[in-house]
């Protein structure tokens, strides 16, 4: 009940500090099903004591669920997920008006599923494209995933060849 509840009211835009940890939790709670159905073994590194994301939070949930949801997808019946969490400071920009260096949190999710296509690389961001068969997908997942991240002043980025996707999500703990 609490992994619903922190599901689905997370956010509704006030500002709030959230566990990002404790997000990606409920999202595998509510996904659980699906991990069970395919017997995907699920490997979880949530860094300890990692700083709360605070932000007007909204649509995190929506990052894991639809990442996640691809990389059910992607492996084949006793496949694996990764997830790892982590804090970092990176130096700050030269070009940057704040005058110290600035805490990042890390998410990367990673499968051992056949690989995004690699003439697929360059579009999976776009709007309606999708590799997935006719009924299957949207196209409008990942999309949806580096809008919330663009918009929190991150960044997402991804890694694919057969046998090992990742994708890496940056997030600054504060927005400027």
């Amino acid at each position: 009940v609490k992994a619903v509840k922190t599901y689905a009211y997370e956010g509704k835009g006030q500002k709030q500090s959230v566990d990002v940890n404790e997000s990606i939790h409920a999202t595998l709670i509510i996904l659980a099903h699906k991990f069970r159905e395919k017997q995907i073994t699920l490997e979880k590194d949530f860094g300890a004591n990692i700083a709360p994301l605070t932000c007007e939070c909204s649509g995190l949930n929506q990052i894991w669920t639809n990442i996640l949801d691809n990389a059910i997808d992607a492996v084949e019946q006793n496949g694996n997920i990764r997830i790892r969490t982590w804090e970092e400071e990176s130096p700050d920009d030269p070009k940057s008006l704040r005058p110290k260096p600035r805490h990042y949190l890390h998410i990367t999710i990673a499968d051992d599923g056949a690989g995004i296509p690699l003439e697929s690389q360059s579009h999976i961001f776009d709007p309606f494209y999708t590799t997935k068969a006719v009924g299957v997908g949207t196209g409008l997942g990942l999309g949806i995933v580096q809008r919330i991240v663009e918009q929190y002043g991150g960044t997402v980025t991804f890694a694919s060849e057969p046998g090992n996707t990742e994708f890496r999500i940056r997030l600054p703990r504060e927005r400027d």
